[in-house]
């Protein structure tokens, strides 16, 4: 999958990029946001959505977070909201963008609740888009054997206050603290 675009670094301290296609001079743009263990072009029809969006003159961003990739399991939401912050105050600022949507794919969903709700620069984003909405704990539930005890051991380490550890290896392919094992696999 080939997109032609710009690929620019909206966080110097954190290095996190953003790549854009489509009509990059728009001041409207619509900011694709993946789900787990995703990162650029997470999606087969992002051509066509780029198609799309060019021809009525908007561009495409894709972006990276700390939870991109691997990195969902020592991460979470609310420090995705904190990103994406960043993203609209760069888009706004820098990239002189009037309009901005979000289009949460899978567990991006997630993220666009969680910024509508909390983020700074919310007033930015004329709306959400939520495609491919998911549960997590559902997936986990049903994929993940152990699953009962697993849950349990974060729960206990929450409780011992030793939420920011890492779970044991074989819970996941990627590094995931208890805390984040709780929140994609509890109840709530």
């Amino acid at each position: 999958m080939e997109l032609p675009g710009l690929l620019y670094t909206y966080n110097l301290h954190t290095r996190a990029t953003a790549f854009e296609s489509g009509d990059r001079n728009s001041g409207n743009s619509l900011v694709f946001i993946a789900g787990l263990t995703d990162g650029y072009n997470a999606v087969p029809y992002l051509p066509m959505l780029n198609a799309a969006l060019e021809h009525t003159g908007w561009s495409l961003i894709q972006v990276t977070l700390s939870s991109s990739y691997l990195g969902y399991g020592i991460n979470s939401l609310q420090q995705d909201c904190e990103e994406l912050n960043v993203l609209v105050r760069y888009l706004v600022e820098k990239r002189e963008k009037q309009k901005v949507v979000f289009l949460g794919h899978s567990t991006g969903c997630q993220d666009c609740i969680w910024f509508s709700r909390h983020a700074p620069y919310r007033q930015h984003v004329s709306c959400y888009i939520l495609q491919a909405p998911v549960s997590d704990r559902e997936f986990m539930i049903e994929s993940l054997d152990g699953y009962d005890k697993y849950l349990r051991l974060a729960t206990k380490m929450k409780k011992a206050g030793k939420g920011m550890e890492l779970m044991p290896r074989e819970v996941d392919t990627a590094p995931i603290t208890a805390d984040r094992f709780y929140a994609l696999g509890a109840v709530g």
